[in-house]
């Protein structure tokens, strides 16, 4: 019994490199599919459909187009190699091993690349997974910390025996912590700031009290100089509106916590974390 002929003797040239182009055919044919799709899909959205409703043969179609790209990819290649080696055969009819062993390092060159692919599409999928664990885990962050932060729950306004005015500022929240509490005092007609200023509370008590002082003689005064600048003859008999906005100051561990975009949008002014309110100011006085 005569001893069986090595693989690379038995199978011709033109079906090993018809197989080589098979196997690259089937790697870069799914690379270009995969991009033809995506392309597809970036295409659509910026100059078809956009933010609307996307018809239904839209996906399809789209996917369609990727399986078509790869489909060329395997028949062109393929066929690339069954010619190549069908000449191979031509030219060197006695000594076409060295060739034949080409063609299986074609195909193990082609088994390497898509390992590659794999691997590196795998590590950008972990990657991306990880990465929204982080987002969710710092949104989940951020959701618990506005529910936490202080809230102003309503203003009430008091008259002193001599004029001046308090404003009992009425919180709610379980977030322990500084803040910063800005108050604005402002004549409505005239749209002229007669007060400002800040202070920094800690608040610790589930419902604090903050009480802000305003006196009269200092209304006076400024409306004297920034409203009516300097006349007299005055009587001013109206609602005078009080703006206090309410800032948390957040801890080293609270900012490492968050989105990066909150910390931003905070330091702007512009953040859910920020509460506003606003309240009436009734003032009574006369400038001569």
């Amino acid at each position: 019994m005569k001893p069986a002929r090595p693989l690379a003797r038995r199978v011709p040239s033109r079906r090993l490199y018809a197989l080589a182009g098979a196997v690259w055919g089937l790697v870069l044919g799914a690379v270009a599919g995969i991009g033809a799709v995506g392309y597809a899909l970036g295409f659509s959205w910026l100059f078809l459909f956009g933010d609307s409703a996307w018809p239904d043969a839209a996906g399809p179609v789209i996917f369609g187009l990727g399986i078509a790209v790869s489909l060329f990819f395997l028949i062109s290649l393929t066929a690339v190699g069954y010619v190549y080696g069908r000449r191979l055969e031509q030219e060197t009819p006695d000594d076409s091993a060295r060739q034949r062993r080409r063609a299986f390092v074609l195909m193990a060159a082609a088994g390497v690349l898509a390992l590659v692919l794999v691997g590196a599409g795998a590590a950008r999928e972990l990657a991306h997974s990880r990465a929204r664990e982080a987002r969710a885990t710092e949104e989940a962050a951020f959701t618990d910390l506005i529910a936490r932060r202080h809230d102003i729950r309503r203003i009430d306004v008091d008259t002193t025996s001599d004029g001046d005015l308090i404003a009992r500022v009425h919180l709610s929240g379980d977030r322990v912590g500084d803040y910063r509490l800005s108050r604005r005092v402002s004549d409505p007609t005239y749209d002229s700031t007669l007060v400002a200023g800040e202070d920094t509370y800690r608040l610790t008590d589930s419902e604090p009290l903050i009480l802000l002082r305003f006196a009269l003689s200092e209304l006076r005064s400024q409306y004297h100089d920034r409203v009516i600048a300097g006349r007299g003859g005055v009587l001013v008999d109206q609602d005078f509106e009080l703006a206090i906005e309410l800032v948390p100051l957040l801890t080293p561990d609270e900012e490492a916590a968050l989105p990066e975009r909150e910390i931003h949008n905070l330091s702007l002014g512009f953040s859910p974390l920020i509460v506003e309110a606003p309240a009436a100011l009734p003032v009574r006085f006369t400038i001569r």
